[in-house]
C-alpha cells in the first residue's frame, strides 16, 4: 500500500475555478495599483502626514540638526514649488505672447498691403480729380457764356427792334416786289422780338445752372477749396499712414524676435525651477522628517522594519495556505499560525518603533493579519493550479521575487524618489500593500495608504475564504493498493 498526492487534471473543472480564483485574487490588486497611481501616492506619503517627500524616519529624527536642516528643507521646498509654478505660468503666458505676437505680424503685414493699395487709389483720385477739374473748367466758361447772351438778350431787345423799323423806314420809297416782301418778313420778325419775353424763373434757373457749374469748377481745379485740398490732403496723409505702418512693420518683427527670445527663456526658467524643485527634493528625500519634541512624542518607524515585519508575517500566511491546501487541520493552520506570527510581529514593532501608540498596533495587526491570510489564499490558489509541487516551487518564487522588489523599494524610497513604474509593480503585490499599512500606521502618515492598503488585503482575504465553497479541495491524499 502506497499513497500520493493527487494532481488535479488540467481539463478538470476544479483548475478552471482554481484559474478564476487567482484572478479574482489578482483584482484587488489592480485595483489598488491604479487608485494609487491616480493618487499619484509615493512611499514618503507612509510617514508624512503632510505629503513631504522627506526621507524615511531614524532614531536621529528629533536631533536639533537634523529638525534645522529638514526645516530649511521645507522651506526651500514651498520657495521651490512656488517658483516652478511662477516660471510655469510664466512660460505659458510668454507663449501666449508669441502666438499674440505672430498673429499681429500677420495683421500689420495685412494692414501695410492696404495702406500701399490706399495710397495708389488715392494717387488716381487726385489724378482724375485733376483732369476732371480741367473739364469742369472749360464746361463752366462755356455755360456762363451761354447764361450771359440768353440773360442779356433782354438788353438788346430794344437794339433789335430800332434797326428793324429803321430798315423798314428806309424800304418805304421802294416799291418793288422785293422791297414789299422784305418789310412783310421784317414786320413778322419786328411782332415776334416785340412779343420775346425771358421769365423771371428762367432767369434764375440759368443763374443757379452758371453758379453751379463754375463752383463745381473750383471745387475739382482751385485752391482753397474744400474737395480739391481734402483729395491732396488725403494722398498726403496716406503717404504718412503708408510710412508709419512700414515702420511699424519693421518694429513689430523685431518685437517678434525679441518675444521669441523671451519665451525661450521662459521655457528655459521654467526648465531650471523644475529641475530646482527636483534637486531640493532630492535633499528633502535625504533627510528625515523633523519632529518637534514640544508637540509631543515622535513616532519613528523605519520603512525597512516594517518591511522586514511584514515579509515575515506574510512568509508565516504562505505556510498557513501549504498547510490549507494539503488538508492539515486548514482553520486551526490559517487562522492559529497567522494570529501567532501578526503577534510576534507586533511584538517586534514595539521592539523596533519609537512612539508605536495602542491605535497604531491596532491598524497594523489588522494590516499584518490580513496580508498573512491574503498570502495564503494567494498560495492556496497556486498550489490548487499549479499541484502541490509546481505551486510551492511557485508560491516560493513569488514571495522571493516580491521581497526582493518591494525590498528594494522601501530601501530606496528612504532615501531617493522611486520611478513610478516600479511603484506601480509593486502596488501589484500584497507584501507593498502590507508594508505601506504598517508603516503609516506607526509613522501616523497619510491615513488614505493606510485605509486603502488594509482595503485591499481584506478584500483578497474575503475572496480567498469565499472560495472554500466553490472552489473543491484537492489536495488531499489517497490511498492505492498494489
Amino acid at each position: 500500500m502506497t499513497s500520493r498526492l493527487a494532481s488535479p487534471d488540467a481539463g478538470s473543472p476544479s483548475r478552471w475555478r482554481s484559474v478564476l480564483l487567482i484572478l479574482l485574487l489578482a483584482l484587488p490588486l489592480i485595483i489598488g495599483a491604479a487608485v494609487a497611481g491616480l493618487a499619484q501616492w509615493e512611499p514618503a506619503h507612509t510617514w508624512s502626514s503632510a505629503a513631504q517627500p522627506f526621507g524615511a524616519p531614524r532614531e536621529n529624527s528629533a536631533s536639533p540638526e537634523v529638525k534645522e536642516a529638514a526645516e530649511a528643507a521645507s522651506r526651500a521646498q514651498a520657495q521651490a514649488s512656488m517658483l516652478k509654478s511662477g516660471a510655469t505660468q510664466l512660460d505659458d503666458g510668454t507663449g501666449e505672447l508669441n502666438k499674440g505676437a505672430d498673429e499681429l505680424g500677420g495683421g500689420v503685414d495685412k494692414l501695410a498691403t492696404g495702406s500701399q493699395e490706399l495710397v495708389a487709389g488715392l494717387n488716381q483720385l487726385q489724378s482724375g480729380t485733376n483732369t476732371l477739374g480741367g473739364g469742369a473748367t472749360e464746361l463752366a466758361n462755356g455755360v456762363g457764356g451761354a447764361v450771359d447772351q440768353v440773360v442779356g438778350l433782354g438788353a438788346v431787345q430794344g437794339q433789335i427792334l430800332q434797326a428793324i423799323d429803321g430798315t423798314m423806314r428806309d424800304l418805304e420809297g421802294n416799291k418793288s416786289k422785293e422791297a414789299k416782301e422784305i418789310r412783310s418778313q421784317l414786320g413778322d420778325l419786328r411782332a415776334q422780338v416785340n412779343n420775346f419775353r425771358l421769365d423771371n424763373s428762367v432767369t434764375d434757373q440759368l443763374k443757379k445752372l452758371k453758379d453751379g457749374s463754375r463752383d463745381l469748377s473750383n471745387q475739382l481745379a482751385v485752391n482753397g477749396y474744400a474737395y480739391h485740398d481734402g483729395v491732396n490732403q488725403a494722398v498726403s496723409g496716406a503717404q504718412e499712414l503708408n510710412e508709419g505702418i512700414a515702420e511699424l512693420n519693421k518694429r513689430v518683427g523685431e518685437a517678434q524676435e525679441g518675444v521669441d527670445k523671451l519665451d525661450d527663456g521662459a521655457g528655459k526658467l521654467s526648465t531650471m525651477a523644475a529641475q530646482n524643485q527636483t534637486n531640493v527634493g532630492d535633499i528633502q528625500r535625504a533627510l528625515p522628517p523633523a519632529h518637534t519634541a514640544t508637540d509631543g512624542p515622535a513616532h519613528l518607524l523605519s520603512p525597512i522594519v516594517a518591511m522586514l515585519v511584514s515579509a515575515l508575517v506574510l512568509l508565516a500566511g504562505a505556510a498557513a495556505g501549504v498547510a490549507w491546501q494539503v488538508g492539515f487541520r486548514p482553520w486551526l493552520t490559517v487562522f492559529g499560525g497567522t494570529l501567532a506570527a501578526v503577534a510576534i510581529g507586533e511584538i517586534l514593532l514595539f521592539v523596533l518603533a519609537t512612539g508605536f501608540t495602542p491605535v497604531a498596533a491596532v491598524w497594523a495587526g489588522a494590516a499584518l493579519l490580513l496580508g498573512a491570510l491574503s498570502m495564503a489564499a494567494i498560495t492556496r490558489g497556486l498550489l490548487g493550479l499549479c499541484g502541490i509541487t509546481a505551486g510551492s516551487i511557485l508560491a516560493a518564487l513569488f514571495g522571493i521575487g516580491q521581497t526582493a522588489l518591494v525590498g528594494w523599494l522601501w530601501k530606496s524610497a528612504a532615501i531617493a524618489g522611486v520611478s513610478k513604474v516600479w511603484q506601480i509593480v509593486s502596488n501589484l503585490l500584497p507584501l507593498n500593500w502590507t508594508t505601506a499599512a504598517v508603516t503609516a500606521a506607526g509613522n501616523e502618515g497619510e491615513q488614505a495608504v493606510l485605509w486603502t492598503g488594509v482595503a485591499v488585503l481584506l478584500a483578497i482575504t474575503l475572496i480567498g475564504l469565499s472560495a472554500k465553497w466553490w472552489v473543491p479541495f484537492t489536495g488531499k491524499t489517497k490511498t492505492t493498493v498494489n
